[in-house]
């Protein structure tokens, strides 16, 4: 009887335990199309009430592909190069990311900034059947953004992610 108890015992405390209320947030912009604004250098993506920021200089997608596994490598130093994850308390849209006085609604509610990491591109052309029979035309660029090693601030500490992969940035070709 004593040796139920003591199991009885044992199974309670450690029931009892607490975690330390542990919570693992995630960006899950996956199925969010990447749209930049036309007055800024600003590419984004949107979900409901959450927008995932990346301003960068429209300079560094440069219309030509990058060599086989030698991604363009950029350093996030939050001034020229910035990653930006927001929670709004309403739907947001393009208006409320491009407009130099955005809308009062809905309004930033938290904002998760990355402190640190890398953002690498790879650039390939996109091509389509030529009018000449058997040949190609450059359509665009597609430029695939990965975040590596990035580091975000927010309300209650840090999260890391070891690769972050934004998506894809069309550019179009330049007419010839």
């Amino acid at each position: 009887m004593k040796r139920v108890f003591s199991l009885l015992f044992f199974v309670l405390i450690l029931n009892g335990c607490d975690d330390g209320d542990l919570t693992l947030e995630t960006i899950d912009f996956e199925a969010a199309t990447t749209q930049s604004c036309s007055d800024n250098n600003i590419i984004y993506k949107l979900k409901e009430s959450e927008a995932l920021l990346l301003e960068i200089p429209k300079t560094t997608f440069v219309n030509e592909p990058t060599a086989p596994s030698t991604p363009t490598i950029i350093d996030i130093d939050n001034s020229t190069n910035r990653v930006v994850y927001r929670f709004y308390n309403g739907k947001v849209t393009s208006e409320n990311i491009c407009n130099t006085i955005p809308p009062a609604t809905p309004y930033v509610t938290d904002q998760w900034v990355a402190t640190s990491g890398k953002i690498e591109i790879t650039t390939t052309t996109q091509t389509s059947v030529g009018s000449i029979p058997g040949s190609t035309v450059i359509t665009g660029y597609n430029h695939h953004i990965v975040f590596k090693n990035i580091t975000f601030a927010k309300k209650n500490g840090t999260q890391v992610y070891e690769t972050f992969v934004f998506g894809d940035y069309v550019t179009p070709a330049t007419p010839l």
